[in-house]
């Protein structure tokens, strides 16, 4: 069986393909610019998509922050961890806007 593949999604003014790197350097969803155009992209659905990630954040934190005040890790392994699981999430969170967000010209 052949898997399904999917196409990028295009950018709504030169209909090139909206790229995960475009989408992880945007500040929020909502801020994302085509990386050739240079175009402001609005994005329909991101309030979801950045309540998942702020949920995800604070649960995150929360824990680790526990956790190295329990003397379970140490400071220096909270911050390691907290990099690399917020770089990890904010690969899983640009490849989900990716293939579930809508896409559209800005008003502005």
């Amino acid at each position: 069986m052949c898997a399904r593949m999917s196409t990028p999604p295009k950018c709504p003014y030169c209909e090139q393909p909206i790229t995960a790197w475009a989408v992880m350097k945007a500040p929020l969803p909502s801020a994302i610019r085509c990386l050739h155009c240079r175009k402001k992209i609005r994005v329909r659905n991101a309030g979801a998509f950045l309540a998942a990630y702020l949920l995800i954040v604070v649960a995150l934190g929360t824990a680790l922050i526990m956790a190295e005040r329990r003397n379970i890790i140490s400071s220096v392994a909270v911050i390691v961890i907290a990099v690399v699981a917020l770089v990890f999430l904010e690969f899983v969170i640009s490849m989900l806007l990716l293939r579930r967000a809508t896409f559209a010209k800005s008003d502005a």
